[in-house]
């Protein structure tokens, strides 16, 4: 009977496209201990990390900033340019609602000096004008244009039917004021 066949040994030459198959007889262990790390390498990883973090604290630092100017510089910007295109310069807001008082009424709006002014056309008659003036004060206005709009809703649980209360909103300003539908006007108080 033949001896069986061994596979020939594995030698460096040979091309890498074949797996070694390890040499479980050997007593010595397939890995070699790693070298020391030396001073001089120490040093290098040292500078290496600390060239890390401080790019990663720049890049933040950088992205602080970058947030900082578009809160405070380019979105009052956009804002105030928005305002400027949809109400102009005034900052007069035109309005046509059904408040019940003979059909739709024509309002103007319009926010001058620590007060919300609002001109109602009733029905589309200026010889029937009425103005109404509340009094909003800002802290720390330092003149900044305001824009109103203006919406109707029932508010007032005893509300005429057909007749919504009105709600006047201004930009930069919250809670909204309710001027109360009397059924031929508005009022700061329910009635």
């Amino acid at each position: 009977m033949a001896p069986p066949v061994q596979p020939p040994p594995f030698k460096p030459s040979v091309l890498r496209t074949h797996r070694q198959v390890p040499d479980y007889n050997k007593t010595t262990p397939p890995y070699v201990a790693a070298a020391p790390i030396t001073t001089g390498q120490s040093m290098k990883i040292r500078r290496l990390h600390t060239r890390t973090v401080f790019f990663v604290g720049v890049g933040m630092v950088a992205m602080l900033a970058v947030w900082l100017a578009f809160q405070l510089v380019i979105f009052p910007f956009a804002a105030d340019t928005s305002q400027h295109w949809n109400y102009g310069n005034s900052r007069l807001s035109q309005f046509d609602l059904n408040v019940g008082h003979d059909g739709t009424s024509h309002f103007i709006a319009q926010y001058w000096h620590q007060e919300v002014i609002i001109i109602e056309f009733p029905a589309g008659s200026a010889a029937h004008a009425k103005t109404y003036v509340t009094p909003l004060l800002i802290q720390d206005d330092t003149g900044k244009q305001h824009s109103v709009s203006l919406s109707t809703a029932y508010v007032n649980r005893h509300t005429l039917v057909g007749k919504p209360d009105l709600i006047v909103s201004v930009s930069g300003v919250t809670p909204p004021i309710v001027l109360y539908n009397t059924g031929n006007g508005f009022s700061m108080e329910v009635q």
